[in-house]
């Protein structure tokens, strides 16, 4: 099942695209982690590119305005660490636009962890940023690109509720039902355990 935040307009430029992750030990990090993570990402990329231009201070805008602090957040810290301070003012020789068009968050394929074991879930999580940064002598963009990073791993079907953000629509996903058959193997299993126990019982006494 997906759960889209579409936040902009959508202009196909460039994919950038990050590999998966697998399942880790101990707690999965947050669907916001992962949303800081991938947006960082995106900004090294942009200063990547930018770095084959000459280095000044830029003016940054951010859109749409619901997700400008967190993105702002990332690409801000990026550059202040290159020669690419972000500045504000009528003097300054750059500007770069980011638009945060979508993010997603992404449950699939449910299934079974195993006997007494909580059910799984893959996990995908994805943004789309576009970035265009234009000098102050030329009306042309010098740089015009959109970056859709993502990164997936399997988390417990149990930790979905502490992954996401209440508050935030943005870090959260429809969780897909595992099926008829599937819905049935916890119930089974229970009332096995339970026939076993008795016979068990009966045995003992019986001996």
């Amino acid at each position: 099942m997906r759960r889209v935040v579409r936040l902009g307009g959508s202009s196909l430029v460039m994919v950038w695209a990050l590999a998966g992750a697998s399942a880790q030990e101990g707690s999965p990090q947050s669907n916001l982690t992962l949303i800081r993570g991938l947006l960082a990402r995106a900004a090294d990329s942009v200063v990547t590119v930018l770095a084959g231009q000459p280095p000044g201070g830029v003016t940054l805008q951010v859109r749409p305005p619901e997700i400008a602090w967190l993105a702002e957040e990332q690409f801000s810290n990026r550059l202040r660490q290159s020669e690419w301070p972000p500045f504000s003012g009528p003097h300054v020789g750059w500007s770069l636009l980011i638009v945060v068009d979508e993010i997603s968050v992404v449950y699939s394929d449910p299934r079974e962890g195993g006997l007494f074991a909580s059910g799984l879930l893959d996990r995908t999580v994805g943004v789309a940023v576009r970035v265009r940064a234009t000098s102050g002598e030329s009306a042309e963009p010098a740089v015009d690109v959109r970056y859709t990073p993502t990164v997936r791993d399997t988390i417990a079907s149990t930790d979905v509720e502490f992954v996401e953000t209440s508050y935030l629509p943005f870090t959260q996903g429809r969780v897909p039902q595992g099926g008829f058959f599937s819905s049935l193997l916890e119930p089974v299993v229970v009332i096995g355990t339970i026939a076993v126990a008795v016979l068990l019982l009966f045995t003992v006494r019986s001996s």
